[in-house]
């Protein structure tokens, strides 16, 4: 023990505002149970593994560590479980679960490149050793409690909602007065997770899980007799008066302001009470981490076949993040993308800092990533096993995106939570997370493409020519174009004669991809069109879409997700569509502006000044309204973006969306441009300078609140991030690529549900020309039915 004595001044024990990184690397993906297990600094409480612990050691002084290492192994199921009536694991009463977990917690100095091992739990360890690793031990994860902080305000995505029920809720008289710990429930042995009846003082165990864990429904059973309405779950009460509360009417999390008045009705008081038991939130978590179940997968059917190595590496699930997943595979096949991140992985790993800012790096955490996916570490086949007798539990650890998904989903409210949400919609939020944030080359630039949109005003026949730059292709699905109708048909008379009793496999009307196209290149008839050769009048427009360049990468949207015309509603389409190994869209090709014979449509100084004279583009309001957002918020934001393409007008929704009028119709009145730019005055421009910033960064944030000084001083505290890019200048764009019009399929995401809201993707990569392999999650394996 005498050689650890010469680094007790280093050691340091975990407070309440340390952040304990134990869950994987700082530099890799390697966890407690890789094969080396986890390095944590005593002093730092950062996490390393094997391969980077010494460039730690090397770079910081510190050479003390906490080293975690966990094994993970198979059991025998034994018999059926009898009723639960503990919340206890592995004990009489409680849970049997088929995974047994070894720990060895050692104490490591590493002292000139030489490992001195000791047991963690030995009583002889110095005093300030036993105190750091038991403070590493038994606190959250710096992972776990960022996600707590994130969903602590929500509950299933949802921020809650100050209960109805808590202002008026009626007390019984005569109340029982209950002891300020060691709670029981009334009708059953369970000791945790027991909720508490605000209005009668019973105290009884929750739900049953879906898994078989929780309590016996006891708590719900009781609301069912007696219709009291709310209940606050026992041990997570919290000193200033915080806790789970649950209202069964109102079927939610619920917050109720008057919780430390009710519950001194029953003799409680907060200030007595201690945080025992798992909130809900801290059950939501755990249970996401223990569900690895191999999802429903179009090639269920067929035996799957596990593969390995670089290239092969699953991410793993934190709870409905397939959608992440399955985008991140996809460009991460595309090799341009890769080389980005592994040519700049030495220079960013080389100049991070050892503390927590590394989770908040976004061109760090990139490189991070991509080199753990391409490495094949995480990715081993594992040892001693016959490859044809692995099941998908077996397959592989993979990755845990979680810094990734926290950095690109930040402030997004959508992304940052932990609900299921639309691929499409993820893609197009990286891409502009990426170019907007990193100071890494754009990756998407192989992916981007010039537009070219013509518009022939339908009474003068006049044409328009408007160019932009596109990050995909919508393709519409012409439901009318089925290849097989009458079977269609026949099926749905045989389903309704059937009634309930109907049981037969489903035949969905199929599409070919040339029809597709086919209804792609259909000229679009715009109503309502304002024509300047008119002087404004009212007319009607044809316009058709081509593309000026083709990308190296084509990345193609079927429309299976549409808005009902009249309800502005989104549902999938029940369909099949054949896609086929190689298209040609030579078809598509722009003729380049202006052609002969054509007479140009110029605005008039009227279209330019009335914001009214602006035709949202039909397909791009229909785009962003199949996504959930309300039809006149999407009709909006294509005005204001002056019909430049969904990605803009997607950035303009999330800027705009928790504005009070978003859902409201565009107003007729005043004569301000959707196409002007708000000029700030002067004066305003020098009051903000005035506090120290650049005349850029002045003008950037009084247009992001319409010249309002006041405003402006919130937002730039508000925005700190956005405040250093509006000072930074853009830079310039590498030209766009333009090669043949012949693409080969190289990989799809697919969705199974009924919404973008619900249900699962995978995606499927063809590698080496010939072999596609399905990436669901962290199972990978080799796929013999492609979708």
């Amino acid at each position: 023990m005498e050689i650890l004595e010469k680094s007790l001044d280093k050691v340091r024990t975990p407070t309440p505002s340390d952040r304990i990184y134990k869950d994987e690397c700082f530099f890799s993906f390697d966890t407690p149970e890789s094969p080396g297990g986890l390095f944590i600094c005593l002093n730092r409480f950062l996490g390393f593994g094997e391969d980077y612990v010494h460039d730690y050691i090397k770079k910081s002084g510190l050479s003390l560590f906490l080293r975690l290492r966990r094994t993970k192994s198979k059991k025998d199921k034994g018999p059926t479980a009898t009723k639960v009536s503990r919340l206890a694991i592995g004990e009489p009463g409680g849970f049997t679960p088929d995974t047994l977990l070894e720990e060895t917690n050692t104490v490591v100095l590493i002292k000139d490149g030489e490992l001195h091992e000791f047991p963690a739990t030995d009583p002889n360890l110095p005093l300030a050793i036993q105190m750091s690793v038991n403070g590493i031990v038994c606190g959250n994860s710096a992972f776990k409690q960022r996600e707590l902080e994130r969903e602590g305000n929500r509950w299933d995505g949802e921020v809650l909602n100050v209960s109805k029920f808590a202002n008026d809720l009626k007390q019984c008289d005569s109340p029982v007065q209950l002891p300020h710990q060691g709670w029981k429930c009334e009708k059953c042995d369970l000791t945790c997770n027991l909720w508490l009846n605000l209005t009668s003082g019973a105290t009884l165990c929750g739900r049953k899980n879906f898994d078989g864990s929780g309590g016996n429904n006891h708590a719900v059973e009781y609301y069912q007799e007696t219709k009291y309405p709310l209940a606050v779950k026992l041990g997570t009460v919290t000193k200033d008066g915080k806790a789970d509360v649950y209202s069964y009417p109102e079927d939610n999390m619920v917050l109720n302001p008057n919780l430390k008045e009710h519950l001194a009705h029953f003799g409680l008081k907060v200030e007595l009470l201690d945080k025992t038991d798992k909130s809900m939130v801290e059950m939501e978590i755990d249970m996401n981490q223990r569900i690895g179940e191999w999802a429903t997968l179009t090639e269920s059917g067929s035996k799957l076949t596990p593969v390995f190595g670089p290239g092969f590496t699953g991410l793993q699930s934190l709870g409905n993040t397939c959608y992440l997943n399955s985008v991140v595979q996809m460009l991460m096949s595309i090799p341009s993308i890769v080389k980005i991140y592994e040519n700049a992985k030495d220079n960013e790993f080389e100049k991070i800092k050892f503390d927590s800012s590394f989770v908040d790096n976004l061109d760090f955490q990139l490189c991070r990533l991509t080199h753990g996916m391409i490495s094949g570490k995480y990715s081993r086949k594992p040892a001693e096993s016959n490859i044809n007798e692995l099941d998908a539990d077996d397959s592989q650890p993979g990755i845990r995106p979680t810094i990734f998904k926290d950095i690109i989903g930040k402030s997004h409210p959508d992304f940052s939570g932990s609900q299921q949400q639309d691929a499409q919609m993820f893609f197009l939020h990286l891409l502009t997370v990426l170019e907007r944030k990193s100071n890494l080359e754009f990756p998407g630039h192989c992916l981007q493409f010039e537009v070219e949109d013509r518009i022939e005003c339908g009474a003068t026949g006049r044409v328009k020519y408007i160019n932009r730059i596109e990050d995909y292709l919508p393709f519409p699905i012409p439901m009318e174009a089925s290849i097989n109708q009458p079977d269609v048909d026949a099926y749905l008379a045989r389903k309704k004669a059937g009634g309930h009793d109907f049981k037969e496999e489903i035949v969905r009307p199929v599409i070919t991809f040339d029809s597709c196209v086919k209804t792609f290149s259909t000229e679009e008839v715009v109503l309502d069109f304002h024509s300047s050769a008119l002087n404004g009048e009212s007319t009607f427009a044809k316009k058709t879409m081509r593309l000026k360049t083709f990308p190296d990468y084509l990345f193609i949207q079927m429309k299976k997700f549409d808005a009902d015309p009249v309800t502005h509603q989104p549902y999938k389409l029940n369909v099949e569509v054949l896609m086929p190994d190689e298209i040609d869209l030579s078809c598509l090709k722009a003729k380049g502006g202006l052609q002969p014979g054509e007479v140009e449509l110029e605005d008039s100084p009227s279209s330019r000044e009335n914001k009214n004279t602006i035709v949202p583009d039909d397909a791009i309001v229909s785009q962003l309204a199949s996504m959930g957002f309300s039809f006149e918020g999407c009709k909006k934001a294509v005005i204001y973006t002056k019909n430049s393409g969904v990605e803009a007008a997607m950035n303009w929704v999330m800027e705009h969306m928790e504005d009070s009028d978003f859902n409201e119709p565009m107003k007729e009145e005043g004569d301000g441009s959707a196409s002007n730019e708000f000029v700030p005055s002067e004066e305003s421009i020098a009051t903000v300078m005035s506090m120290g910033f650049s005349a850029t960064q002045a003008k950037h944030v009084l247009k992001k609140t319409d010249g309002n000084v006041e405003r402006a001083v919130e937002w730039i505290f508000s925005h700190p991030d956005e405040m250093n890019e509006a000072n930074n200048p853009a830079p310039s764009k590498k030209p766009l690529t333009d090669g043949p019009s012949k693409y080969s399929l190289q990989a799809c995401i697919s969705h199974m549900g009924t919404s973008h809201l619900v249900g699962h993707y995978v995606c499927h990569i063809r590698k080496d020309d010939s072999q596609w392999v399905i990436f669901n999650d962290n199972k990978v394996a080799l796929s013999e039915n492609p979708p």
